[in-house]
């Protein structure tokens, strides 16, 4: 088993434990950080093998970091921070992995 299919498989196995058993699994939306060294293609067809008729969906997280100093939220790549200088920065958003949202199926 690959890394990313080891990943998928822990993804559905936590979606699973959470999901009512009485109600179908239509559909989840999976957030995966862009600066997770992730291949988002290759996650998604290990979660479509896993959950086959299900829809499945990734929805890249864009890195952000907050200033430390002034507050201002910018995109990681912008580094200092454009609205000060600042070189305090925290991660805000980027490294995100995990179910956002699922849905049962209709009927």
């Amino acid at each position: 088993m690959t890394e990313v299919e080891g990943i998928a498989a822990q993804l559905v196995d936590g979606l699973r434990a959470q999901w009512p058993a009485e109600v179908e699994l239509g559909g989840f939306e999976v957030d995966v950080g862009v600066l997770l060294d992730l291949d988002a293609v290759e996650l998604q067809a290990a979660l479509a093998h896993l959950c086959p008729g299900v829809e499945v969906s990734i929805k890249r997280v864009e890195g952000v970091l907050h200033c430390l100093d002034c507050g201002a939220e910018y995109p990681s790549e912008e580094h200092p921070c454009p609205a000060c200088g600042s070189n305090r920065a925290e991660l805000a958003h980027g490294t995100e992995l995990g179910v956002a949202r699922a849905w049962g199926r209709p009927g």
